[in-house]
């Protein structure tokens, strides 16, 4: 789940009313991660969603005025009980800033204490984050699964192709 938003979602900025509407514009993938990919498939969305602006949701400790949003607020709350039920949990691309209090706080608290957690990162700094925010030591480290960190640019091509080789 994305809940920091993200550069293709659009609102109407930190001080819009609860009720605001945010709009997905999409990825085209024929473009990559570039500017230019950060487009919709449909001309609709453009039109509605022209005078709003990307929604990212900065890793501080405060977030109350992009909580205010109830779509925010309910995908959050969706994460919370998804995490209660997971068997694992998968970073990808977010390092558990050290500023991000609420994240922190939201995995350890809703995240089974029989969960494995697998960072798949470029660099290594975000085992250590993960064995801080979960209080991992050596005798309860089996719950890390570091294998896809410190990979450089071959962490989510590797993580792919172990689950893509995988039988169910």
């Amino acid at each position: 789940m994305k809940l920091h938003g993200s550069l293709n979602w659009r609102y109407s900025g930190p001080g819009s009313p609860p009720g605001d509407i945010i709009y997905d514009i999409g990825i085209d993938g024929r473009q990559g991660w570039t500017v230019e990919g950060i487009s919709s498939p449909c001309d609709d969305v453009e039109v509605l969603s022209s005078d709003r602006e990307p929604m990212i949701v900065p890793p501080t400790a405060v977030k109350s005025s992009y909580y205010n949003n109830r779509t925010l607020r309910s995908l959050w709350m969706q994460a919370a009980e998804a995490l209660k039920g997971a068997e694992e949990l998968v970073l990808m691309g977010f390092s558990l800033p050290v500023t991000d209090l609420l994240v922190a706080s939201m995995l350890t608290t809703n995240l089974s204490e029989d969960a494995t957690i697998t960072p798949v990162d470029h660099g290594s700094a975000v085992v250590q984050r993960v064995r801080d925010v979960f209080a991992l030591n050596h005798t309860n480290d089996d719950r890390l699964v570091d294998s896809f960190a410190d990979l450089g640019n071959e962490a989510i091509p590797k993580w792919v192709d172990t689950f893509a080789n995988t039988t169910f």
